[in-house]
């Protein structure tokens, strides 16, 4: 006999807001700033007729990479962090885990470095932490360590650095392979500094450069919006609507009247909508900084301000990564059912923009 499915599919949260950039108290940069780890963003640019600059300026707004096989005592190091945690925003998150199942690392830039592991790694490790909140009651698989290492009493010969050290070093010798972003609070310092540092300690590091890919989209129906009105009228479409059109549009779905029998989607564009000649398209994906995020949405901004003609709204979407110990800053991640951590901006020539914030069953909303 087959193991009964679940009647009920697992549910989300999704968070709408509406502002306007140039209000004093909008959110869009605590937002952005918080979530700390994004490893995709997905740009759509109704009624555009050529390629936007931020194509080719996208790779200078930062550099990440990939290093392979750190012990983690390495992250602890008084050098290191002198260097570099104490000096710049520090982004640092292992690759290739799984939060639900392994053992997952994060150092974040509040100085924290945050282990999310199994139960038997816990019982190893030595190091006091907690059972994750989304475990399951008395009988916890995870457990959440964090590490604070900004204080001044975090230093060798102390009693707290010493143990932590031998934990991560002697006792249980943890390795991971890193995604690594730096963001130094100098501008004269470079961040390629990192990559330097662990290269000089011999470990192979492989930068992760942000890769974009295009597609165009030719005559389209675009729903008609109002940056004032997000409730569904006969003037202008819902944002529920619109939230699925964009998914919709981001995943290349044919929503032309010619499929609206289609065996595959029966997906059609909200109403009232428009014709759209060319929609751009574009996914971009790397290890994104909110640093590199926040000016991505600027650069969209500019594009919709400035642009002539029929261009009234654009959207960008940073998609962060399902399997990180944090989504929203410091905040856990829940996991088992799903890992959605995703932001869309919906901005407007005149400044106004909408915040859609998609999160999974078990995450705290931000």
């Amino acid at each position: 006999m087959a193991a009964p499915f679940s009647k009920s599919a697992p549910s989300t949260k999704l968070v709408f807001e509406k502002s306007n950039f140039s209000h004093q108290n909008n959110n869009h940069e605590n937002i952005i700033k918080g979530k700390y780890f994004t490893y995709a963003a997905s740009i759509i640019l109704p009624f555009n007729t050529s390629l936007p600059s931020v194509l080719g300026e996208i790779a200078d707004q930062q550099s990440a990479c990939l290093i392979k096989s750190v012990p983690l005592h390495h992250l602890v190091d008084k050098e290191f962090v002198e260097g570099f945690v104490k000096r710049g925003c520090l982004y640092i998150l292992s690759h290739g885990t799984r939060i639900d199942t392994q053992d997952c690392v994060a150092l974040i830039p509040t100085g924290h470095l945050i282990l999310h592991v199994t139960k038997d790694t816990y019982q190893q490790l030595g190091l006091e932490g907690r059972p994750s909140q989304y475990a399951s009651r008395g009988k916890p698989s995870k457990y959440v360590v964090d590490v604070d290492l900004t204080p001044d009493f975090f230093t060798p010969g102390r009693k707290n650095y010493d143990r932590v050290l031998w934990c991560l070093k002697d006792r249980l010798n943890l390795t991971f392979d890193l995604l690594v972003a730096w963001t130094p609070h100098e501008e004269a310092i470079c961040p390629s500094s990192v990559p330097k540092y662990f290269e000089s300690k011999g470990f192979i590091v492989t930068p992760v450069p942000t890769s974009a890919q295009v597609q165009w989209q030719t005559s389209i129906q675009m729903p008609v919006l109002s940056s004032a009105v997000s409730k569904a009228t006969e003037d202008s479409c819902g944002r529920e609507a619109l939230w699925e059109w964009l998914g919709a549009v981001a995943c290349g779905i044919d929503m032309s009247e010619a499929s609206a029998d289609s065996y595959i989607s029966t997906l059609a564009c909200p109403t009232p909508s428009v014709n759209c000649p060319r929609c751009c398209v574009i996914h971009l994906s790397g290890f994104l900084t909110p640093a590199a995020s926040l000016w991505l949405l600027k650069k969209v901004r500019s594009e919709v301000e400035q642009a002539e003609g029929g261009v009234r709204w654009a959207s960008v979407t940073l998609h962060g990564f399902l399997d990180s110990p944090v989504s929203a800053k410091s905040r856990e991640h829940g996991f088992f059912l799903e890992g959605d951590n995703v932001h869309s901006f919906v901005v407007f020539s005149n400044k106004d923009y909408w915040l859609y914030s998609a999160y999974g069953h078990h995450d705290v909303c931000q």
